[in-house]
């Protein structure tokens, strides 16, 4: 699947884009969409960092729900949050990963 980042409504209530270093300088969340279910963290982390994005968010999160009977199993929905330090740091994800193809296991 193509991954494709977008920004999620909690960013969007923080007003109306601004070009002054100030907007620039806040940290904003986004949604990394289409990413495989068996995904991981820690795996979303190292797609950024492959695509030369290290060092520009302060988190990941990737909900996820157990699959199996025993509860050993995990899948995810499907997509990601990512915490980006500064707004230019979204932009800079959105040229490196908008329609690349995120696979388990990388």
């Amino acid at each position: 699947a193509d991954v494709a980042p977008s920004i999620v409504p909690e960013a969007a209530l923080a007003g109306p884009e601004c070009e002054c270093e100030a907007a620039n300088a806040s940290p904003i969340t986004v949604m990394i969409q289409h990413i495989s279910c068996r995904c991981t963290a820690r795996e979303v982390e190292q797609i950024l960092i492959n695509h030369g994005l290290a060092g520009t968010f302060q988190s990941i999160y990737v909900p996820s729900r157990v699959t199996s009977k025993h509860g050993k199993s995990r899948s995810n929905f499907g997509y990601s949050f990512v915490k980006f330090k500064e707004t230019r740091f979204v932009e800079a994800c959105f040229v490196c990963i908008d329609g690349k193809i995120a696979t388990h296991g990388i």
